[in-house]
């Protein structure tokens, strides 16, 4: 599942985001594993301080704006998936062919198409 666990599955299922479909095309075009955490038997955390590359730097920045956008006060997974859907690439291309496109995110998580501030919060669905 990419690393995520069950419940983040779930919630994206809720969202119509097929993760194991996701999974499915990253490792067809990255190889099998792709996704996995210890590659090459490493372990990151034995290894020392390992720095974000640019595009995970504009990830988070990209965040962040939408955090302070709506007036929230931390970086939560709703952010990183709407940063996630207006930077293109793959990534992006992957998740609009699941059907989360920027718009579709921002409509599930706000109502609205544009996630002002106030437009209230997701609702369980």
């Amino acid at each position: 599942r990419g690393g995520l666990t069950r419940a983040d599955t779930e919630a994206l299922a809720g969202l119509g985001i097929d993760v194991g479909a996701i999974v499915s095309r990253v490792e067809e075009t990255h190889g099998e594993g792709a996704l996995d955490a210890g590659r090459g038997g490493r372990r990151w955390w034995w290894s020392g301080h390992r720095p974000f590359t640019p595009g995970a730097k504009t990830v988070l920045e990209n965040s962040l704006r939408a955090a302070l956008g709506r007036g929230d006060r931390f970086i939560g997974e709703e952010h990183l998936l709407l940063a996630l859907t207006a930077k293109p690439g793959s990534v992006a291309d992957v998740l609009a062919e699941h059907g989360a496109t920027r718009t579709a995110v921002l409509r599930a998580l706000y109502g609205s198409d544009d996630g002002a501030a106030g437009q209230g919060h997701a609702q369980a669905g």
